[in-house]
């Protein structure tokens, strides 16, 4: 894909690369409250953005499967919740990417993934295609993990991600 934006923090360098377009399976979720319509219907175009985190410290970090899931969110949407996209994950593999923490080597039951120095993990995204629109992934919030797979909240470092999509 295209770089479209990317970001630091003190241990991960994120890059957002625009991967394609496809269109919606389903109607989403949401609907307008003041015009009782479906905010992105079946058919509707999206665009699959597909993040990806290297880690910059000197050190392996270790994280679980709810690692930095982005809020990636255009700047003309206009409510709280977070902007729909295409949720099945054949229209992300159609894409070469998929919305799941692209997994590293697990160790045993615990779901926890050692993301060694300079190693590069990702996840992907899809929202309403609107070409030339700003996007921003708010409040991204990079949570490790210890062993067992706790979240470890007080070492979490947070971004925002701007993006400008194509």
């Amino acid at each position: 894909g295209e770089l479209i934006g990317s970001a630091k923090t003190a241990s991960w360098k994120i890059n957002a690369f625009q991967v394609g377009t496809g269109v919606t399976s389903d109607d989403s979720m949401f609907v307008d409250p003041d015009t009782d319509e479906n905010v992105l219907p079946a058919g509707s175009d999206v665009v699959f953005v597909n993040f990806e985190y290297t880690n910059i410290s000197d050190m392996a970090i270790d994280v679980g499967l709810s690692f930095a899931t982005p809020d990636l969110r255009s700047v003309n949407w206009k409510w709280a919740t977070g902007q729909p996209g295409e949720y099945k994950s054949d229209a992300f593999v159609a894409q070469g990417v998929t919305a799941e923490l692209v997994k590293l080597e697990a160790t045993k039951d615990t779901q926890v993934f050692s993301v060694e120095p300079g190693q590069t993990i990702a996840r992907a995204v899809s929202i309403a295609y609107e070409p030339g629109v700003a996007a921003q992934a708010r409040s991204l919030r990079l949570t490790p993990v210890d062993a067992e797979g706790k979240l470890l909240h007080d070492l979490a470092e947070e971004t925002d991600v701007q993006v400008t999509i194509k």
